[in-house]
């Protein structure tokens, strides 16, 4: 094989494990934020009882009794004072103007009341409409890339094979027009699912060690952990294409700017950037030999001349 089909081989498996890795995270993201979103929902609903709580205490308190008056201190050859009557504590303005309007109404805890309760059943309708497809066949089937969720290895024997079957007959047209044989992959499966109960291996080495024995089926697998939890990575794409394909470089073709796009959407960071596979796919894709030492050692014309003329003048001195 050419070392640049090699590398070009290479290079794509990479980028495939690093989305495939990326996707994971960003599922396992969403579940953290459902699980903190519910305990923020039953935080939400404590405080709320707590502060109708307060409410009806303060409406029914009594006032506090004033406080008792001094009687005023005589002394000898001084001058009687008026004795000093603390201000007894008081609701401020506002509370005031509420509780007068409101807390000797018995049916404004009862209102605060139903609209806690109408809006903790529409909140979870809403996260039930939402995510209600969650139940459906090829969904739960989804579950069967997580390799946490896997069964005991004394259990395997039929592990797995309802939903390689049902996750085959949904994504059968994508696959078919891929060139995946469709009917190759239950017998794949068995084979992946062997070596993984042997060996206990992650997705990327899976793709490094059993692509060409079991094809098919990581084709499958490569397809259900490349589907997008959200849009979020869709709108990050849609920013990307503005910054590269600005008004400056408006005449850039599809395939440039898919290229320029899987550059900074998929690339490591600087830090983590190993050049050398491109400088050797850009020396070795070349029609013509590539020279990039051909005019090391020597001088560009003025830098001669410039240097020709100090000589002349030293000579005349």
């Amino acid at each position: 094989m050419d070392p640049a089909e090699t590398d070009n081989i290479k290079r794509a498996l990479a980028n495939q494990g690093a989305l495939v890795t990326k996707h994971e995270t960003t599922l396992r993201q969403v579940v953290d934020n459902l699980q903190q979103l519910a305990t923020g929902i039953t935080d939400l609903g404590g405080r709320m009882d707590a502060i109708t709580g307060q409410l009806t205490a303060l409406a029914h308190a009594p006032p506090p009794p004033p406080a008792p008056v001094p009687p005023p201190a005589v002394a000898p050859m001084v001058a009687p004072r008026e004795p000093f009557i603390p201000t007894p504590a008081r609701p401020g303005p506002k509370l005031k103007a509420y509780m007068d309007q409101h807390v000797s109404d018995d049916s404004t805890v009862n209102r605060v009341m139903r609209a806690k309760t109408m809006l903790l059943d529409e909140l979870c309708q809403s996260l039930q409409t939402r995510f209600s497809d969650m139940s459906t066949s090829h969904l739960q089937a989804i579950r069967l890339v997580n390799l946490n969720s896997w069964s005991d290895a004394e259990h395997s024997e039929e592990f797995g094979e309802s939903e390689v079957e049902v996750l085959t007959r949904h994504f059968q047209d994508v696959l078919t027009s891929s060139g995946v044989a469709v009917n190759q992959i239950p017998d794949h499966w068995t084979m992946l699912k062997t070596s993984l109960y042997e060996t206990g291996e992650t997705w990327p080495e899976i793709n490094r060690f059993l692509k060409h024995q079991c094809p098919d089926i990581l084709s499958l697998v490569d397809l259900v952990l490349a589907l997008p939890a959200s849009t979020a990575d869709c709108e990050r794409g849609f920013n990307q294409m503005k910054l590269v394909k600005s008004d400056w470089r408006s005449r850039l073709t599809t395939s440039s700017l898919c290229d320029l796009m899987v550059v900074q959407l998929l690339s490591p960071s600087i830090e983590d950037f190993d050049q050398n596979p491109a400088v050797q796919l850009w020396h070795q894709a070349s029609i013509r030999a590539r020279r990039p030492n051909f005019m090391e050692g020597k001088r560009k014309p003025q830098e001669c001349s410039a240097s020709d003329t100090s000589e002349m003048d030293s000579d005349e001195e």
